[in-house]
């Protein structure tokens, strides 16, 4: 009779288990910001309204350009310019972070800081920095570990879509995602306006400008040992996968089923990445006359890629070469992208259909157009695809709400 009582006890409690495993798809917890704050989120919300539960407040500093970064033991969060979250306070660091330069840890769990030196008074855009260590304690004093180094920076591009504004929210200005991170083999940085992505190696005073100096994009492989990233080909308008040995500097150029905008590791050597299509014109649903409205907003003289709408699709490339697709949905652009515990977290920038509606229904106009209000007719969202132990995609989801600048612990 025990045993009976025993076994109707787990039979009853097994659907509570599988429910609460189903609603918790998610490597927890996350960081995310929110209303221009930053939160923990430590349960996955189910609708709008349960957001407000699902988050904790960690601070109300976030940054212009980039956003919050973990440790690599997933204990702190970085974040502001020179805050440091340990889990129950925020500390600040003695010197601070330029809001131009993405957050970054060393291996062993300390924190790069770039200090800008005074620039070429020839140039707008050379400058020297210098790179050092610092631990993350209040009262800790910075190491220094490169000393005058020249970089470009502040290469002054700007875009006018609201969308994009979304996505340069999300992963910095110009979509181009600059890497600033210390390795075994060297510092790894974008030595050109966010971009041709390089090592230097401090030792030797060795600087190696990587895949000809068109590598952008780039993300450190989880042992630390090698970056892949995106060539563009201005002339194709098509991107590649490149990704170089940091010890050899050899490089393998990847081809792909379809062009990739944006990588990321799995665990295991295998790569993840976006391909990105036109599929649709903004103004398709419009009546010629609200087009010519529009257009006349825009000082725009014809329909072009200005108002495209695009479809992503998300692929998993195994270390033997096999690619698999694993989802496609509408959506603008990808921002973040990060693989963790056998789940794809990324961003997606929505597609401009609210914001194209607004200006033919001359609630944006002005200054309004493509800035200042504009923004809010444009979204993010925080997405998931969790897989089976085979690798097959065992669940897609999108989390409720405008969350932004996702981090993930490593």
């Amino acid at each position: 009779m025990k045993r009976f009582g025993m076994l109707l006890f787990i039979l009853l409690m097994l659907p509570v288990t599988l429910i609460q495993a189903q609603e918790s798809p998610l490597p927890l917890p996350l960081a995310v910001e929110y209303q221009d704050k930053l939160y923990l989120m430590t349960s996955v919300p189910r609708s709008a309204e349960d957001i407000p539960a699902a988050l904790t407040l960690i601070g109300d500093q976030t940054d212009q350009y980039y956003g919050a970064e973990w440790s690599p033991d997933g204990t702190k969060l970085l974040y502001g310019s020179k805050n440091v979250w340990d889990g129950s306070q925020t500390i600040q660091l003695s010197v601070g972070i330029p809001s131009g330069v993405p957050k970054s840890w060393t291996h062993d769990g300390q924190v790069l800081v770039v200090k800008f030196l005074d620039h070429d008074p020839a140039s707008a855009i050379d400058y020297t920095v210098q790179v050092y260590t610092i631990a993350p304690e209040p009262t800790a004093k910075p190491k220094l570990i490169i000393d005058k180094m020249p970089v470009q920076e502040g290469c002054g591009i700007g875009t006018e879509l609201p969308m994009e504004n979304r996505l340069w929210h999300e992963v910095g200005i110009g979509n181009l995602r600059p890497l600033w991170v210390l390795t075994d083999y060297g510092l790894v940085y974008p030595a050109q306006c966010d971009g041709a992505i390089s090592l230097y190696r401090p030792a030797t005073g060795e600087n190696f400008m990587l895949a000809n100096g068109n590598l952008m994009r780039a993300v450190l492989s989880p042992d630390g040992s090698r970056l892949a990233g995106i060539v563009y080909n201005p002339d194709s308008q098509l991107g590649k996968i490149v990704v170089v040995d940091l010890m050899t500097l050899a490089e393998i150029t990847l081809e792909t089923i379809e062009p990739a905008s944006v990588v990321a590791w799995g665990n295991d050597g295998s790569l993840y990445y976006v391909a990105m299509n036109k599929t649709r014109n903004l103004m398709d649903k419009l009546p010629s006359e609200k087009v010519a409205e529009v257009l006349s907003l825009m000082h725009q003289s014809s329909v072009s890629d200005f108002t495209r709408a695009n479809i992503i699709r998300l692929y998993r490339r195994a270390p033997d070469g096999t690619e698999t697709l694993l989802h496609k949905q509408d959506a603008y652009a990808v921002g973040k992208l990060i693989f963790k515990d056998n789940t794809l977290i990324y961003s997606t920038i929505a597609n401009g259909d609210p914001w194209i509606q607004a200006l033919a229904d001359g609630t944006l106009t002005g200054e309004n157009v493509f800035f200042g209000t504009a923004y809010n007719y444009t979204s993010t969202a925080v997405n998931y695809i969790t897989f089976n132990t085979d690798g097959s995609v065992a669940q897609t989801g999108t989390l409720p709400g405008d969350l932004q600048r996702v981090a993930v612990p490593k």
